[in-house]
C-alpha cells in the first residue's frame, strides 16, 4: 500500500507543473483546470494529481465566450481600472 496523497495543493502543483502560482491561480479561477475545495467557496484549493494531464487534453478556447463559465461578475459600478480598459 503506498501512502501517496491523492491531491496537492497550488504550490505543489506549480512545483511539479513549473508554472508560476499565480498560472495556476488564473487556470483554476478560468475553470481549466480541475480542483476542489473541500472546505466550500473561499477556503483552499486542492488539485488532483493528474491536474495538468487533464489541461492538456482540453480544447483550447477559441473565444472570449469559452471563459465566461467562470464565477459571475457583481452587480454594481464596475471600479475605475475596468472601466478605462478599451471595449468596455
Amino acid at each position: 500500500m503506498t501512502n501517496e496523497r491523492q491531491y496537492l495543493s497550488p504550490t505543489e502543483l506549480a512545483a511539479k507543473s513549473g508554472l508560476s502560482l499565480s498560472t495556476i491561480n488564473r487556470l483554476k479561477r478560468e475553470r481549466r483546470i480541475p480542483y476542489m475545495q473541500p472546505t466550500g467557496p473561499g477556503g483552499k484549493a486542492l488539485f488532483p494529481p493528474d491536474a495538468m494531464d487533464q489541461l492538456m487534453h482540453r480544447p483550447e478556447p477559441t473565444s472570449k465566450e469559452d471563459f465566461t463559465t467562470g464565477p459571475k461578475m457583481l452587480a454594481g459600478v464596475k471600479p475605475a481600472w475596468q472601466r478605462l480598459q478599451k471595449g468596455n
